[in-house]
């Protein structure tokens, strides 16, 4: 299994995240300056406004579920 780091900080991200948000900066420029892709952000500004800044951190190991929420999923 690999290790899963980020090239960013949990601070920088928000920060990356602000210049769009409050500083009315495109997505494009932004992504453009940091070298990221404009999904990332994005994907980023999405985590950000639905989970806050835990959204930003990196998951550290596989989800587990249960057997019987595989099946549900499965049937669903």
């Amino acid at each position: 299994m690999s290790k899963r780091t980020s090239k960013y900080t949990i601070e920088e991200k928000v920060d990356m995240i602000h210049q769009v948000l409050s500083d009315h900066q495109s997505i494009h420029s932004v992504s453009n300056y940091y070298q990221l892709s404009s999904h990332t952000i994005e994907a980023w500004i999405h985590r950000y406004e639905t989970a806050g800044v835990d959204g930003l951190k990196e998951s550290r190991g596989w989800k587990h579920y249960s057997e019987a929420t595989k099946i549900s999923a499965v049937n669903d």
